[in-house]
């Protein structure tokens, strides 16, 4: 009641903003209560700013391309490189996470000494920069599936041996497919995760947009929304 209470303290004349998005769970995710964690916070960052706003779900290439030509107004929750930071400007992070290497329980895989040669699966269109120096460290083989849910299911069919993802989802997806006690985390942490809303550099207000959005996060990191989006994010099951 008092997060209700909260994001309905808000403009008459807000302004409508679409958004592009993809099935990202437990962060983003069409089906999910709230459409996500994520998807709740850019929500009520935009609310508390003054905009309503509309998601558009679609596969992640498609909600870049298109959000970068002006399509939609910003998309999220994205991962910073230096290619996407040429098109995009990126506000404060939604969220913070780790990334890690997922692997079958029972086999070689569990011990990072043995992962020479071994095949590493990540989906199509993820951003491999910050797995890079693991792939040539232990040429690794890349298979690019079409999602994460393929890459789960092909560790435990033997088809890859191992996966990297956020921590977070993958436990998500795991739970899902009752996988979670064959399949887990494994080695060190790859890097901490960050992810962000992006707006085109060519988008007439681009810099007004970040800069509202960023406000936005920052009011309900204060009035305590944020932490009760979290709360109930925990609370919900997959």
């Amino acid at each position: 009641m008092l997060l209700l209470c909260l994001l309905q303290a808000q403009p008459v004349w807000a302004e409508q903003l679409l958004l592009a998005t993809g099935e990202f769970p437990p962060y983003v995710g069409e089906a999910l209560p709230g459409q996500g964690l994520s998807s709740q916070i850019v929500r009520a960052a935009f609310q508390a700013a003054g905009y309503q706003t509309t998601l558009f779900f679609m596969p992640w290439r498609r909600a870049a391309a298109q959000t970068a030509a002006g399509q939609y107004a910003a998309s999220f929750p994205w991962a910073m490189n230096d290619e996407r930071q040429q098109q995009f400007l990126y506000s404060q992070p939604l969220y913070q996470d780790q990334i890690r290497f997922f692997a079958r329980l029972d086999g070689t895989s569990v011990d990072e000494r043995n992962w020479q040669g071994m095949r590493l699966c990540i989906p199509d269109g993820w951003d491999i920069g910050q797995l890079q120096q693991q792939i040539e460290r232990f040429r690794l083989q890349l298979e690019r599936p079409s999602d994460m849910l393929n890459c789960m299911r092909m560790i435990d069919a033997g088809r890859v041996d191992l996966t990297a993802v956020n921590r977070m989802v993958g436990q998500n997806l795991l739970d899902g497919l009752q996988l979670q006690h064959r399949i887990g985390p494994v080695g060190s942490v790859i890097a901490t995760d960050l992810n962000f809303l992006i707006v085109s550099r060519k988008h007439p207000q681009a810099r007004e947009l970040i800069a509202n959005f960023d406000e936005g996060l920052r009011v309900i990191r204060s009035n305590g929304v944020y932490s009760q989006i979290l709360q109930q994010s925990a609370n919900q099951k997959p």
